[in-house]
C-alpha cells in the first residue's frame, strides 16, 4: 500500500514541507522546546543511564553537549543551529544508522514521541 498512497499526497506534502518543522501533520507550527524544558526532557527520559550512572554522553548539563563531536559518528551530539547535523537528534529521531552512527534509537525502550522530536529540532535549530 505504499506506493499507491504516495502519489496523491504528494504536492501537498511538498507545500507543507516548504516551512521547515510547520505544519507536520496539518497541525499547527511546532514550539521548539526551551532550554529548560530541553534540560527537563533529558532529565525525565535519559536517567539515570546518561546522569548517575555515567554512560556517555552524560547529559547532567544538556549545553555541555554543544559543538562536542559524538563517539559514535562524525558528527556533534549537538550542532547549534542544524539538527540535521546534531547525533542526539539523530539518537532521539531513530536516524541515527543512516548518517554513520550505531546502537539503538534513544531512549531504547519508550522512544520520545514525534512532536517531542520536533520540538528538539527546533531548539537546536534555534541555538545561536
Amino acid at each position: 500500500g505504499g506506493m499507491a498512497g504516495a502519489g496523491g499526497m504528494a504536492g501537498a506534502g511538498g507545500m507543507a514541507g516548504a516551512r521547515g518543522m510547520a505544519g507536520a501533520g496539518g497541525g499547527p507550527p511546532v514550539v521548539a522546546f526551551t532550554t529548560e524544558e530541553v534540560q527537563a526532557l533529558l532529565s525525565q527520559n535519559c536517567s539515570p543511564c546518561h546522569t548517575v550512572q555515567g554512560r556517555a554522553p552524560v547529559v547532567v548539563e544538556i549545553m555541555s553537549l554543544v559543538g562536542v563531536r559524538a563517539g559514535q559518528a562524525a558528527l556533534a551530539y549537538i550542532e547549534s543551529g542544524d539538527h540535521q547535523e546534531s547525533y542526539l537528534w539523530h539518537k532521539v529521531n531513530g536516524s541515527h544508522l543512516r548518517i554513520g552512527g550505531r546502537g539503538v534509537q534513544m531512549p531504547p525502550r519508550l522512544p520520545l514521541g514525534a512532536v517531542e522530536i520536533a520540538r528538539l529540532a527546533a531548539w537546536i535549530d534555534g541555538l545561536p
